[in-house]
């Protein structure tokens, strides 16, 4: 892993010279990294899911969150 960097930040910054340290890893690790942030991003939505204290499944959060309109932004346009 790339333990002196914070998560994303390789993909956040967005500088050749970060992106170059990828070389250091094969394509399995590079793969068992992207699969282990998207289990801690899970279980971080998964802590707000529980938090605001809905009760349905992970993606029926995420259908929620993207679909009611207290999350929208309202349409002002002429």
């Amino acid at each position: 892993m790339l333990p002196e960097l914070p998560p994303m930040q390789l993909t956040m910054l967005g500088r050749k010279d970060q992106y170059d340290r990828l070389n250091d890893f094969s394509a399995e690790e590079i793969h068992r990294i992207g699969i282990d942030e998207v289990a801690r991003i899970q279980e971080e939505m998964r802590a707000i899911q529980e938090r605001v204290g809905f009760t349905g499944s992970l993606q029926e959060f995420f259908d929620f969150v993207r679909a009611d309109e207290q999350f929208l932004y309202p349409n002002t346009s002429g």
